[in-house]
């Protein structure tokens, strides 16, 4: 995928505006101090509809989480699979579980591009 995953999100978020404010932030840019905050607010809902994590300033991934999530499909995918996505890793089973739907994420990837 060529395109970042942050291009034109203040377009795309438009239809999700809930008032005049954040529409008028949305098309023109902020303002003000509040203007600046309501779109940073938006950003963050933004990134979270979306499944997109920011690791370091301007460096946007996609959640592999959601990536798997989307690609296996919510009614294919195992209990296990399901608490590991929706869960914070908290012990080392989880971990090595994690990385098992990573691998397996990687090969639907290249799977899907063949």
């Amino acid at each position: 995928m060529t395109e970042n995953l942050m291009d034109n999100w203040e377009i795309k978020m438009i239809p999700y505006a809930t008032n005049d404010l954040e529409r008028k932030v949305l098309n023109e840019g902020p303002e003000s101090f509040a203007g600046s905050l309501c779109l940073g607010m938006l950003k963050a809902k933004y990134m979270k509809m979306h499944g997109i994590t920011e690791t370091k300033p301007g460096v946007y991934n996609a959640d592999w989480k959601m990536e798997y999530i989307q690609l296996k499909g919510w009614e294919n995918m195992s209990d296990g699979a399901k608490y590991l996505c929706t869960h914070t890793c908290s012990s080392s089973a989880m971990g090595m579980g994690n990385a098992q739907l990573k691998k397996e994420l990687k090969a639907m990837k290249e799977n899907a591009n063949d």
